[in-house]
């Protein structure tokens, strides 16, 4: 085994899988914006012109820009809801190792790209790699962690994702002064790639799945597998215990199918809690979070009017301030409980959309109420990250939720749900 110590095997899975995982995501959601509007990209992108364009012309491009943007969260979609197969298939290692291949692939075909239609298809296949990665990364973390620590680190998740959204903006803003155009914005694009290279040559080397192993009735891969992860031995007491217990939830769990969910003498709330995750990982997408992150430049540029360098650089000083913030989840998700974080953050972004509404209806002469505006962004970005960025179901909604009329386990269909989403 590379890894010696149960320690050393948590800290690697954080830093060479977890992190990586999540730095990417966050890096994409972000890293395409700020250069829609470059010279270069303009040149062999004519199509999603929006600057030197006008009228009817300029808003069929912005459609395009539009479309192209989106590409990414189609082939997120299409990946995340293929993990429900290659998960169990591949198992945990080999499907997020083939999704670090495929989210390369995305990547060189984005940063060499010449043409529209190459591009856009780079976008679509980065997106599925990194659909997978979103799902089948927390599962597999899961499934290789105890239940005392799980909540943090799925916080600790959604930190990595800002991490991301911070450093693709000030890489952009970096190489914006590139000497060479093509720099300006292909080497933006191609540093993910390294971040794929650590997922996929760091995967193999770490222990598999337990619950996958019993899964596949390798009861004695997956007993050395849990001792590796707990510093144990095979025979210890405790792994055995646990072993016992992972059969237990696979073999003598009730099978549930969809039905089951709108049954109406449904005595466990199948529904209730079906409903509760998928509404809250919807409001996640619609709180206005990402719309604030994708064009949190062309905000500073449209509605504030900066110039130059300075929306840029704005913009991402409002992304350090998101994941400064995004540590308060972290320190008080055990403290005041996750209803109350979801309480306090959905106030908190309400106040701030109204406010940003009101202050950017304003004329542009009025200087007072465009610094408003730029004021409630970053208040804003402290009550995003509290309820609605590494948010995590407590252990009453992790009961078997049907995922394509098979039993599944509780958290991998949550995952499957979520990364959906």
């Amino acid at each position: 085994m590379f890894w010696k110590t149960a320690r050393t095997i948590q800290y690697a899975q954080i830093f060479l899988v977890i992190a990586p995982a999540f730095i990417l995501y966050g890096y994409n959601q972000a890293g395409l914006s700020a250069l829609l509007d470059l010279p270069d990209v303009i040149r062999y992108f004519p199509q999603i012109d929006t600057v030197n364009t006008h009228g009817a012309k300029k808003a069929e491009n912005s459609t395009i820009q539009g479309l192209i943007n989106a590409c990414l969260q189609l082939g997120t979609l299409v990946g995340a809801l293929s993990c429900s197969i290659t998960g169990d298939a591949l198992g945990r290692r080999k499907a997020i190792f083939v999704a670090g291949i495929c989210a390369v692939a995305g990547q060189v075909l984005q940063c060499t790209a010449f043409s529209l239609g190459q591009f856009t298809v780079g976008r679509i296949i980065l997106g599925a790699g990194v659909g997978q990665l979103s799902v089948i990364v927390p599962l597999w973390q899961a499934e290789s962690s105890s239940a005392s620590n799980r909540g943090r680190k799925v916080i600790t998740a959604g930190i990595f994702i800002c991490m991301g959204f911070l450093l693709s903006s000030w890489i952009n803003v970096g190489f914006s002064k590139a000497p060479l155009p093509p720099l300006q914005w292909r080497v933006s694009l191609a540093i993910p790639v390294l971040l794929c290279s650590i997922i996929c040559i760091s995967i193999l080397t770490f222990p598999k799945s337990p619950r996958w192993l019993v899964q596949k009735h390798r009861i004695t891969d997956a007993a050395e597998a849990l001792a590796k992860l707990n510093g144990m031995s095979s025979d210890d007491e405790h792994v055995q215990y646990e072993i016992c217990r992972i059969r237990d939830s696979l073999e003598g769990g009730p099978k549930v199918s969809i039905k089951d969910v709108f049954n109406r003498n449904d005595q466990n709330r199948l529904l209730y809690r079906f409903a509760l995750c998928l509404i809250i990982q919807t409001l996640q997408q619609l709180v206005g979070g990402n719309l604030i992150l994708i064009y949190t430049t062309s905000i500073f540029e449209s509605n504030l009017h900066l110039q130059g360098d300075i929306p840029a650089i704005v913009a991402a000083s409002s992304l350090t301030w998101k994941f400064l913030c995004s540590f308060i989840a972290f320190f008080a998700v055990d403290r005041l409980g996750r209803r109350w974080l979801f309480v306090l953050s959905g106030t908190g972004m309400s106040i701030c959309m109204v406010a940003m509404a009101a202050a950017t209806s304003f004329p542009v002469s009025n200087h007072a109420a465009s610094i408003v505006a730029a004021v409630f962004i970053f208040i804003f970005n402290i009550f995003c990250p509290i309820g609605f960025l590494g948010e995590t179901f407590s252990t009453a909604l992790r009961l078997p939720l049907p995922t394509y009329e098979r039993p599944c386990p509780p958290y991998q269909s949550q995952t499957i749900g979520c990364g959906t989403l």
